[in-house]
């Protein structure tokens, strides 16, 4: 199978390409052979001219060739009459005051280009591990500038990230880093709810990998490539999940990671978190306006999800009180048909009542597709303490069919109610925290208690 190949010139990285488009962008000049390239088996970034694999052919190269007869002697003779009459003309050319001026217009140029290029960075200290961003203030710019100057040994790992054309509806961040070429990170972005527009959650994530000590996300819009909720968001630079070997034993020399943050991966160091505002190209006026009609529409759903669970979980809650009614009541009498048909009416009884209840609930079964709801997250407990209840009434009718003995199902028959009464008791506690916390006219109470 080819290899694909990834490279990166002048802060953009693109990738996975093959061989033969490598090589039609170097024809082009679109790439250069100091730019650098990888592909999955180097261990790090080189630069194109030190790979043999992505070096053009001679039919490949672009430019007239010297024709077959000619000789290095005959070269050498005409380079040194070139070099003669370019002497000759510079001699002429000093000693002409129209030429003078244009020499001394030349100089003031090419000074001016190079005061430009003072002022944005490429000529101050670290300009070679991290040249100025165009479109980034100079604060910003010496933001990240300042992590690649910080020693790794000493200061640990440094990651600054700056966000690129805020207001857009394609920002870009940033990040400028002193980690090892190749080192794989990951952006996550978690949206704030209550900030949100027309969402409860919402998270992303992107994966970026350091050549020359930065990196650059793509867009950060959704999968589709619409724009993403706008709204505030907790951006936070993540260590990737794989890397490099040669990163990787850099990696392992630094501290461990924390205790996992909310919503985040466990076992992953985090090296930079900020929060921003995405207003996906609205004004803030406009963004005011929409959220506070956003929230009028959630705070009248979710008064209504409120309600249906409550009426759920109390629904639960009798057929779990009715269930084990029925069974400590049935198995004081002796095992046999008697004792089964007198189950089995009550079980019919039973599911006639809670058919209705597993209707509405099973729309919350794992992997079902489901409308936008504010509770989400209560219904699916509300799922599981539904299947809890169905499991242990199933124990009970087995351990009243002959001839088992009910005395060989009682620990799992234990250890199910155990179970089901956690699983209402939880849901209980949560709606009381949600019901004595809500307000009238704010956002509906969701944080700490889901």
């Amino acid at each position: 199978m080819e290899r694909r190949w990834f490279v990166h010139a002048r802060g953009n990285q693109e990738g996975p390409i093959t061989l033969s488009e490598v090589h039609e962008r170097l024809n082009r000049g679109v790439l250069l052979s100091q730019d650098f390239a990888w592909c999955e088996s180097m261990e790090t970034w080189k630069r194109i001219q030190e790979i043999p694999e992505l070096q053009l052919l001679p039919s490949e190269e672009v430019g007239p060739r010297a024709p077959a007869g000619a000789s290095v002697a005959s070269d050498s003779v005409r380079l040194t009459d070139e070099l003669t009459d370019r002497r000759e003309h510079a001699r002429q050319a000093a000693s002409s005051p129209k030429r003078r001026v244009r020499w001394a217009m030349g100089a003031a140029f090419i000074a001016t280009v190079f005061l430009v290029a003072y002022q944005l960075g490429w000529l101050k200290p670290g300009w070679g591990r991290f040249p100025a961003v165009m479109g980034l203030s100079d604060a910003e710019n010496q933001t990240l500038r300042a992590a690649t100057e910080k020693k790794l040994s000493k200061e640990g790992a440094q990651v600054a990230a700056v966000l690129g054309n805020p207001g857009s509806a394609s920002p870009v961040l940033h990040l400028a880093t002193n980690l090892p070429e190749g080192t794989q990170l990951e952006i996550w972005l978690q949206g704030i709810g209550p900030t949100l527009l027309n969402e409860v959650e919402f998270s992303i994530q992107f994966p970026v990998t350091v050549v020359q000590h930065s990196a650059k996300t793509p867009a950060l819009r959704m999968r589709d490539g619409a724009a993403l909720p706008a709204g505030q968001y907790t951006v936070t630079v993540l260590e990737g999940p794989s890397q490099l070997p040669s990163v990787q034993s850099v990696l392992d020399q630094l501290p461990a990671a924390g205790v996992p943050q909310t919503g985040l991966p466990a076992g992953r160091r985090v090296f930079s978190q900020q929060t921003y505002t995405l207003l996906a190209g609205l004004r803030d006026e406009t963004y005011t306006t929409l959220l506070r009609e956003s929230h009028t529409r959630w705070r009248e759903q979710a008064a209504l999800e409120l309600k249906d669970l409550q009426d759920w979980v109390a629904q639960l809650e009798q057929r779990f009180a009715s269930t084990f009614s029925a069974f400590d009541k049935l198995k004081e009498q002796p095992a046999g048909d008697s004792r089964r048909k007198q189950w089995l009416d009550f079980r019919k009884e039973w599911d006639m009542q809670m058919d209705p209840l597993r209707a509405k609930l099973d729309a919350f079964r794992p992997g079902a597709p489901r409308a936008k709801v504010f509770y989400g997250p209560l219904f699916d407990r509300a799922y599981l303490a539904l299947q809890t209840l169905n499991r242990v009434n199933d124990l009970q009718g087995t351990a009243m069919s002959p001839p088992a003995d009910v005395g060989s199902y009682w620990t799992e028959i234990e250890s199910t109610r155990s179970q089901v009464k956690d699983r209402l008791g939880d849901l209980q506690a949560k709606l009381q925290a949600i019901t004595e916390g809500w307000s009238q006219s704010g956002y509906p109470p969701r944080e700490g208690i889901l």
